[in-house]
């Protein structure tokens, strides 16, 4: 995986005029979602929003009286097209989580409350002067809380990462394509006992794909890490991959 953390998620946006949603279903263990959002580009604006909430009383039998589940969220993605060959795009999403539970044993019933909030912030440069280069720059930042109490015993931790990524394909000519790039984050990690980390990533890596004739592709790639706590490595690749045309089989 990435050393410096990728933000893996896509908020969509919508095209042509606005339209509105809004949606709502039910079903088994008192089950309930609805939704209302709305998507559409005004000239060389998109955006696209989402806010919604469900509830689950979930599958309970006599040791597991309570198992409650309740959510709400917001999903928001605003587009902007600066130029021709340059877009960027602000995502974010919201969640607000609380589970409920009752257990009972030969000790006894116990309670549990568990809420947890999440939030991720990115944002997205895209670069494409010309067809055979593509340019991305992604930022963000992930937040997320945590707190559950259990029968009266608390417990809590609260994490948070920022995160940078740059990331280049170049296709040279019709047989060699490269990717390349640098990421880096920085977090930090802290609960209720005390406990307290932080740590700082840094990597650079780039990879080349020759494809010699059409059946046959060659790769060859490197990468550098650095890490606040465990120093500094690095790792390559090499590989190759021939598709044979009549079945299709890759070997």
């Amino acid at each position: 995986g990435a050393g410096g953390g990728v933000i893996g998620y896509e908020t969509s946006v919508g095209s042509g005029n606005p339209e509105h949603q809004l949606f709502a279903e039910g079903g088994s263990f008192d089950t309930f979602r609805t939704a209302l959002s709305s998507s559409g580009q005004l000239e060389d604006f998109a955006y696209g929003v989402e806010l919604g909430s469900q509830f689950s009383g979930n599958d309970t039998y006599e040791a597991l009286s309570l198992h409650d589940y309740d959510q709400n969220y917001v999903n928001l993605a605003l587009e902007w097209r600066l130029d021709d060959d340059l877009r960027l795009k602000v995502s974010y999403r919201g969640t607000d989580n609380l589970l409920r539970t009752r257990a009972s044993n030969v000790f006894g019933v116990s309670n549990s409350e568990i809420e947890t909030e999440t939030a991720l912030l990115s944002a997205n440069l895209t670069y494409l002067p010309n067809p055979d280069w593509k340019s991305l720059l992604t930022t963000g930042v992930y937040y997320e809380n945590y707190r559950g109490d259990f029968g009266g015993s608390l417990y809590g931790t609260d994490q948070e990462r920022w995160t940078v990524n740059w990331s280049n394909e170049a296709v040279l000519s019709e047989a060699l394509t490269v990717v390349g790039g640098v990421e880096s984050s920085i977090s930090s990690f802290e609960n209720s006992s005390g406990r307290s980390v932080g740590e700082s990533i840094f990597g650079a890596y780039t990879s080349f794909y020759y494809r010699p004739v059409e059946t046959l592709l060659l790769e060859a790639g490197g990468r550098y890490d650095e890490n606040n706590e465990f120093g500094d490595d690095v790792a390559w690749n090499v590989g190759a991959a021939y598709t044979f045309t009549e079945s299709g089989t890759r070997l």
